[in-house]
């Protein structure tokens, strides 16, 4: 299991300055940048999305869209 911080959906260079001043660092990356995480495994489905849609309970929150994160679940092949 695995989400990360992306800027394919708004511009996160604010984000980034804060992390910048703090101990623990921030990567963006785009969503292949993500999907190479998963190299080797199988993603469940619905494989990488934005975290809101990854199987949602519910609705998804409101500006979901704009959320900056992807998440997916994988499982070993072989």
């Amino acid at each position: 299991m695995l989400s990360h911080a992306t800027g394919d959906f708004a511009d996160r260079r604010d984000a980034q300055a804060v992390y910048s001043r703090a101990t623990a660092s921030l990567s963006l990356r785009s969503r292949a940048e993500v999907e190479r995480f998963f190299d080797g495994f199988e993603l469940v489905e619905p494989g990488l999305a934005q975290a809101p849609f990854w199987r949602p309970d519910g609705s998804p929150p409101a500006r979901s869209r704009e959320i900056g994160f992807y998440g997916g679940v994988a499982r070993k092949t072989g």
